[in-house]
């Protein structure tokens, strides 16, 4: 099965949509409470959750372009804009990767 799960986030290193290469998935939330992965392949307004469909809004405010905005000073660094603010994401991994990155705010 494909999907996110709300509690997560993913990273993109490669994309080329994104001017710093980096596109991220943070916290998509289908309205199924973690029942059924959120599946940004499917949207749907009328029925939020069903077949793990998202709505737009879910899909604009959780997946976008971002830039790494803290830790490891091993690659470059950028102050996010508004209303973006800067997270911990990831906590593994190699130096170049693992940090803080540009995120729309959510509620805990």
């Amino acid at each position: 099965m494909f999907g996110f799960e709300r509690t997560e986030s993913y990273i993109e290193s490669s994309s080329v949509q994104c001017r710093s290469r980096l596109c991220i998935v943070y916290r998509l939330d289908n309205g199924t409470n973690g029942m059924v992965p959120a599946d940004p392949r499917v949207i749907c307004e009328q029925n939020p959750g069903a077949q793990g469909c998202v709505t737009e809004q879910n899909l604009q405010d959780s997946v976008h372009c971002t830039c790494k905005c803290g830790g490891p000073k091993t690659s470059e660094q950028c102050d996010c804009p508004e209303p973006y603010v800067c997270r911990e994401i990831l906590t593994l991994g190699g130096d170049g990767i693992k940090g803080s990155y540009c995120v729309k705010p959510k509620a805990p």
